[in-house]
């Protein structure tokens, strides 16, 4: 299952990397991003099947992301 990490802290990345390879060994992670333009590029071009996705980040929230998606499952 192929994962995209989406969050303006780098420790909070390296935290859910870790804890997702440690108990989700079937989650595999393809990328991460530091802020929703980014994030979006990286889920358009991975088309992952989970995306992990911060709330608020900078000024911008997370929604912001799925706000510009053309497809939301």
């Amino acid at each position: 299952m192929k994962a995209v990490l989406i969050d303006d802290e780098i420790s909070n990345l390296e935290n859910l990397r870790v804890l997702l390879e440690k108990h989700c060994p079937q989650v595999r992670i393809v990328a991460t991003a530091q802020n929703v333009p980014d994030g979006i590029g990286i889920i358009e071009q991975n088309l992952p099947d989970l995306v992990f996705l911060d709330i608020q980040m900078g000024e911008r929230i997370g929604f912001d992301v799925l706000k510009q998606l053309p497809a939301r499952n």
